[in-house]
């Protein structure tokens, strides 16, 4: 896990943390339908879960949403950026996703890591329910 303080920045937030598990999250975003009713949908089995909403960061990069957490000490963000088709359909991204800690660093990463497994495995979820409409 690694922790950045110069990534993008949204007011109250200390951290950026680049956690394992949000490679496979990427993987999932990326092969997926994902729209804010998915996304809600996949983060509202999750403890915590605050809602989406679409932050403006400190670079000025408006994002698609951003799944919100309340946790112990604190606040967690997971930023996902808007992405497009090529024109080979192959979905691209215009950021990567980025994590943002609020609160109790070392309580808080532990907690982000589940948190990004947990909803990774429920866009997978909600992935395989779209396909079977």
């Amino acid at each position: 896990m690694e922790l950045d303080t110069a990534g993008p920045k949204i007011a109250g937030y200390e951290l950026q943390a680049n956690v394992c598990c949000i490679t496979e999250l990427i993987r999932t975003y990326m092969s997926s339908p994902v729209n804010g009713a998915t996304l809600s949908e996949a983060a509202q089995l999750i403890r915590g879960y605050a809602g989406i909403w679409r932050p403006t960061t400190s670079d000025g990069y408006t994002w698609f949403w951003s799944v919100d957490f309340n946790v112990l000490k604190g606040r967690i963000s997971i930023l996902f950026p808007w992405s497009a088709r090529q024109p080979d359909g192959t979905k691209c991204l215009e950021k990567p996703i980025v994590a943002l800690i609020r609160g109790g660093i070392t309580e808080n990463v532990e907690q982000l890591e589940s948190i990004v497994t947990q909803l990774t495995s429920g866009l997978r979820k909600q992935a395989g329910k779209v396909a079977t409409i």
